[in-house]
């Protein structure tokens, strides 16, 4: 599928991609010269260590144990607009490509489309009967919108206490420490949704008043940066 959909691309002018992707003229020309470098036969780098971005500033796979990494292998799937899901050490190839594009390939109006039930089915394949969602509703909607019933969907939330005094989420931070947490499961090698109320990071504690039983949430008293070694 991510040859299918790479092919696909390269194809594309870089105005068609200056609006499929709602990029600048000069990022839009580093995607489609990617694209134009794309290699079947590549085994790529490694995913974990190769994404950037802001949830992967959590993860901090650089310093991570072989085996933790080991752990992530077995229980940690990634999801990707061009490759739907890929393990910690599937290999892959640089690329940019967001879920939400509207790219047309064969009978599909658009990725979602395209993906269908694969993702989902995918994920029941691997026989777990709940599932920790630390992505955005972006990628997680069309992975999970087929999930079977009797699988348990957990997806955290992160609160934070702003300047104003009001208590909300902050995309910037939520998604940073959706990075931090699935460093930490992995450190842990959480096997349970009970295990999640045990975490803490970056002053985020685990909040039973604002908790759901699908949505555990996690806040901290004060809004700051976060930041990394």
């Amino acid at each position: 599928q991510a040859h299918q959909i790479a092919y696909r691309l390269q194809v594309c002018s870089v105005q068609k991609m200056m609006k499929l992707m709602g990029i600048s003229l000069p990022i839009a020309e580093a995607v489609k010269s990617m694209y134009q470098q794309w290699d079947e036969h590549s085994t790529g780098r490694p995913a974990l260590w190769t994404y950037r971005g802001d949830v992967y500033k959590g993860v901090k796979a650089y310093d991570m144990s072989a085996k933790s990494a080991d752990w992530a292998e077995k229980h940690l799937l990634i999801l990707s607009g061009l490759y739907g899901l890929v393990r910690p050490y599937d290999g892959i190839q640089s690329y940019r490509l967001e879920m939400k594009t509207q790219l047309k390939i064969g009978r599909a109006k658009n990725l979602n489309e395209f993906w269908g039930t694969r993702l989902s089915n995918a994920i029941t394949a691997r026989g777990s009967n709940w599932i920790c969602n630390l992505s955005s509703n972006e990628y997680a909607k069309p992975a999970l919108r087929h999930i079977p019933a009797g699988t348990t969907v957990i997806t955290p939330v992160f609160f934070d206490t702003k300047p104003s005094g009001v208590i909300g989420t902050v995309p910037i931070y939520s998604k940073m420490m959706r990075g931090v947490m699935c460093r930490w499961m992995i450190d842990n090698c959480v096997n349970s949704p009970e295990e999640l109320e045990q975490f803490m990071g970056h002053d985020y504690s685990y909040d039973a008043a604002r908790s759901k039983p699908s949505a555990p949430a996690f806040s901290r008293a004060s809004m700051k940066p976060l930041v990394f070694d």
